[in-house]
């Protein structure tokens, strides 16, 4: 895979099947993530924690609402891979963003935990 093909950016979409109903279902029902650089390889809510695993950035950033959320960062500069957020269960949503050492960016679509841990 050659990143100028891509003209900067793209989605990546999660499903079972390499079929084009299933992509559509899939990119219909959010399950993507869009980057110009970053990958994003597990986006999870698991044990009331947001938990993400990327490859290797600069900084992982959880934004929520109506708080600020939390970023993550190697105090050292080194890169790091993955993060996790504890859900403070007032958060109307969550999304994660990755940026590399480049400032490129991979982000979620915006996950509502309230509905995920019903």
């Amino acid at each position: 895979m050659v990143v100028s093909e891509f003209y900067g950016g793209w989605i990546a979409v999660e499903t079972d099947q390499l079929e084009q109903q299933a992509i559509i279902e899939a990119i219909k029902a959010g399950h993507y993530y869009s980057s110009n650089g970053p990958m994003i390889h597990d986006l999870r809510i698991e044990n009331d924690r947001f938990k993400v695993k990327c490859s290797p950035v600069r900084s992982i950033r959880f934004i929520t609402f109506p708080d600020n959320g939390l970023a993550e960062m190697d105090p050292t500069g080194q890169c790091i891979t993955e993060a996790e957020y504890l859900i403070q269960n007032n958060e109307q949503y969550v999304r994660v963003e990755c940026v590399d050492t480049s400032g490129r960016v991979a982000w979620s679509n915006p996950i509502y935990p309230k509905s995920e841990l019903q």
